[in-house]
């Protein structure tokens, strides 16, 4: 008998846990709860996620994490004419 096709999987868009607040979580950690791969992770740190170091460790507060995701998902503003303001 053959699988589904629409089976259930890592693929699949599943509830996530909130992000808690005030907490510096392991990088992995965190790419966990957003769901982000490797290229995810790259791309965030590429546009300015604040990464902690210590020794080999690679750590994100949970507060520049939350902060990195609204300057990230602002919505572009607009001038008197209209037209779209790069910020």
């Amino acid at each position: 008998m053959s699988r589904p096709r629409n089976q259930a999987g890592p693929h699949r868009n599943l509830p996530r846990e909130p992000i808690p607040l005030h907490v510096i979580l392991p990088i992995r950690e965190a790419c966990r709860l957003l769901g982000w791969g490797a290229r995810g992770l790259a791309a965030a740190k590429q546009q300015g996620l604040p990464v902690l170091r210590f020794s080999k460790w690679r750590y994100v507060a949970t507060d520049d994490l939350l902060a990195f995701l609204r300057r990230v998902n602002r919505p572009p503003t607009t001038d008197a004419g209209g037209r779209k303001e790069d910020r």
